[in-house]
């Protein structure tokens, strides 16, 4: 088919449904009897599962493994080969979202997975918890293919100021900084622009999509918390997020994430500090109280990091909990030369 000469090839990961054909060779024949198309690349797909007419009726096939070509044979009652409007076809089964950039940067950018080029062990963690997701690419640059990824879950692919690469994920655990008050060389900068921006009171999590229309076949609502959020912010927003996952177990988790990020007004902060902060990273914590003149600057004492530039030690960070330090008699109370710390909200 002239019409596909030179088009990117698309690629996929998972299970696909709706994909639209690629017709690649016609019988010459009048009527023709056959028709070949292809789904994805030969090297990313793993399986067909079923090729379809308008009307949604499966069409004889036949797959060769070796090529990626589909033959569709199946004849109208004038024995002329029915077209294929789309297909249910598999990608490559190593499906999760850190395989699938990994993968990415190993096979288009030379970026090998090895100690030294990322924090493997990091690395590693995300890999064990991140869910498969199902990508179909049909062309683009390889940061448009991991950005396309990481929205499905508030993660991230950063470079941590010693230069190497890893994955972290939002409300993931990651080392905790203790600054103190005295060491904030500049007065805080504070918004709430972020806050306000994608704050929301219910989540709609879209998923199992089907490629052709792009059309979303299922959706998960978590608005669990919808009332006791309107009592504390007096606001109310459903959020929709579209998604690639294909099962309602990852589409609920994520929806009770981003309820937990986007359903409390948590402002920003902007510090310049007088210590290095070279070892402070992307999601890291930070422990400090906020104080200008004896007076605090926010109810806000541990923050997560959201920029870090080393070179002018500035950190950019969220409010992520209200902390109380605990003494007895007037007394710092200390186990070892460690605080003791309480948690005792998250704001509003």
């Amino acid at each position: 088919d002239d019409g596909t000469i030179n088009d990117d090839i698309p690629v996929g990961w998972g299970v696909l449904e709706g994909v639209e054909p690629i017709e690649v060779d016609k019988d010459t024949s009048d009527p023709p009897e056959w028709i070949d198309y292809i789904a994805l690349d030969k090297d990313y797909i793993t399986s067909v599962q079923g090729i379809y007419d308008e009307d949604g009726n499966a069409l004889t096939h036949s797959y060769n493994a070796t090529t990626g070509i589909i033959r569709v044979t199946e004849l109208d009652g004038d024995g002329e080969v029915i077209e294929a409007e789309y297909m249910n076809v598999t990608g490559l089964t190593d499906c999760s979202i850190g395989e699938i950039i990994i993968y990415a940067l190993e096979e288009n950018e030379n970026i090998s997975y090895t100690e030294g080029i990322w924090d493997v062990t990091e690395a590693n963690l995300y890999l064990a918890y991140c869910p498969d997701v199902s990508i179909y690419f049909d062309g683009g640059s390889t940061r448009d293919l991991i950005e396309m990824v990481l929205k499905n879950d508030m993660a991230y692919l950063i470079q941590k100021n010693d230069g190497r690469l890893t994955l972290r994920r939002w409300g993931e655990t990651y080392t905790n900084h203790q600054i103190e008050t005295w060491q904030i060389t500049q007065k805080p900068k504070k918004n709430f622009a972020d806050a306000t921006k994608y704050f929301c009171s219910t989540a709609k999590v879209l998923y199992d999509r089907f490629e052709k229309d792009d059309n979303y076949q299922m959706s998960y609502l978590n608005d669990d918390d919808e009332r006791t959020i309107f009592q504390r912010t007096r606001r109310s927003y459903e959020a929709d997020f579209e998604t690639d996952f294909k099962t309602e177990a990852n589409a609920q988790d994520l929806a009770e994430r981003i309820i937990d990020r986007f359903g409390t007004i948590r402002e920003t902060v902007e510090i310049g500090l007088g210590v290095d902060t070279f070892g402070i990273d992307l999601l890291d914590t930070v422990d400090v109280f906020l104080m200008i003149n004896d007076r605090y600057f926010s109810e806000y004492s541990r923050w997560i990091v959201k920029k870090c530039d080393p070179g002018q030690d500035v950190l950019v960070m969220e409010g992520l909990a209200i902390l109380n330090y605990l003494s007895f008699d007037g007394e710092p109370a200390s186990l070892d030369g460690v605080q003791f710390i309480v948690e005792t909200g998250e704001g509003q």
